[in-house]
């Protein structure tokens, strides 16, 4: 069955995207897709073949070196860097590797975009953080450091933060990686949650 996109607008366009850290090296060449809102859009493949490199042009960390990423409807290339974080703003970013701060407790650690990017209120800030904790499972963990964590609350904990501005746009980088089948499951339904039930 096919799906019409006709009332879906673009959020993420790769047209003919090609990619190299050393010049005779490319890591990714001539791609070109469109990501629709409202769909769960995955990449797969092996590890090396630039899959992570993808996702950060995806969000303007990283520039293609040729062709144009259209992050919607602006040429990530054409845009001012302080035009571009604000679009970060509504991007949620959960990294291969979870990247908490690790001398920080899990509860600061999604407090820290509430702290930095709104004018929140420190008893607001603490109500957001309570919330996506719940909304993960995490609830009782606020007060752990990172080291302490398994893996599979250690992804979850990554998620929460990426939500800490409940952004309409989710990347996910290798959100299962190293889990065990019940934790991946368990990551791949908190994913469908947020896109079923929240529009993410």
């Amino acid at each position: 069955m096919q799906v019409s996109t006709q009332h879906k607008k673009e959020e993420i366009i790769f047209d003919n995207v090609s990619f190299h850290y050393v010049e005779d090296r490319p890591i990714l060449e001539n791609v070109s897709f469109t990501i629709r809102s409202g769909e769960t859009f995955v990449i797969v493949g092996q590890c090396g073949f630039g899959k992570s490199t993808l996702l950060k042009l995806c969000c303007g960390l990283l520039k293609p070196c040729s062709g144009s990423v259209i992050l919607r409807g602006r040429d990530t290339k054409l845009v001012s860097h302080e035009e571009l974080h604000k679009m970060r703003l509504d991007i949620g970013y959960v990294f291969q590797n979870s990247a908490l701060i690790s001398n920080m407790p899990v509860g600061a650690n999604i407090a820290l975009p509430l702290r930095y990017h709104t004018d929140f209120s420190p008893a607001k800030i603490a109500s957001v953080v309570k919330s996506r904790l719940e909304l993960l499972e995490l609830t009782g963990i606020e007060m752990a450091m990172p080291s302490s964590l398994s893996m599979g609350l250690m992804k979850r904990a990554a998620v929460a933060r990426a939500l800490a501005l409940m952004p309409s746009l989710m990347l996910y980088d290798e959100p299962t990686s190293g889990l065990d089948p019940l934790n991946a499951a368990s990551i791949n339904g908190i994913i469908s949650t947020l896109h079923k039930g929240f529009g993410v």
